[in-house]
């Protein structure tokens, strides 16, 4: 993960990054498997460490759990204590419960606003500009609570929305950092956390894997492989 959001384009042989942005590949991973995780893994950790400030005895409801921020965010949750209500497909249901999720609502059946008792915290990685999740997540939230919605700036009406019922609310912008990536290093060499790589493609055909990523139904993280060497 180089210098973003300051600058974008990382799909390259070679990439300039500042030395605190860096840490060390964790040994017990595959270069395929350790590309998985910067952008996702520091993505998560932000939302679910950092801003939700995950403990033992919070609930989070997280949206689109299966994917590569996702699937981090459920491990990480579940890892510093809270109870992780997650909305996915059926066919993930066994995978996010082995990962930590302690209720898995099938997004495509039922209505999570009318499954979940009150949470403290969701973290939304699908957006209200998809739909109405961001907007149907303040019903669930006991007031004071918090929504974080992570593609940012989609949702104009946000600030005001969440006042309205009692909640607060706020975006989330990931950045590079190298002490942060070592932490979650430690953490995947251990076991208590892995990285589920969904697919490997050519870095020729990136079209492809963003192709892929927007039909929603990625478990995990899509990799791309830049040389065999």
């Amino acid at each position: 993960m180089a210098a973003f959001p300051r600058t974008g384009g990382s799909y390259a042989e070679y990439v300039l990054a500042p030395s605190l942005s860096l840490a060390r590949k964790p040994a017990s991973l595959s270069h395929v498997e350790a590309a998985g995780v910067p952008l996702a893994a520091l993505t998560a950790w932000g939302l679910v460490v950092e801003t939700a400030l995950a403990h033992e005895g919070q609930r989070m409801l997280i949206h689109a759990g299966s994917g590569g921020v996702g699937h981090f965010a459920v491990q990480f949750a579940a890892y510093f204590g809270a109870h992780v209500i997650v909305t996915g497909s059926a066919r993930n249901r066994d995978w996010l419960r082995d990962l930590g999720a302690a209720e898995v609502i099938d997004h495509e059946c039922d209505r999570f606003e009318e499954a979940v008792a009150p949470v403290d915290v969701v973290i939304d990685l699908v957006g209200e500009a998809a739909g109405d999740t961001g907007s149907r997540s303040l019903r669930v939230l006991r007031r004071g609570g918090l929504l974080i919605e992570v593609p940012r700036g989609a949702w104009p009406g946000m600030a005001d929305a969440a006042a309205e019922a009692g909640v607060r609310a706020t975006g989330y912008a990931v950045v590079p950092d190298g002490a942060t990536l070592a932490t979650i290093g430690r953490l995947l060499d251990s076991r208590a956390v892995q990285v589920y790589v969904d697919a490997v493609l050519d870095l020729d055909d990136a079209a492809a894997a963003h192709t892929r990523l927007e039909e929603g139904h990625t478990r995990g993280k899509i990799v791309l492989r830049v040389s065999d060497d």
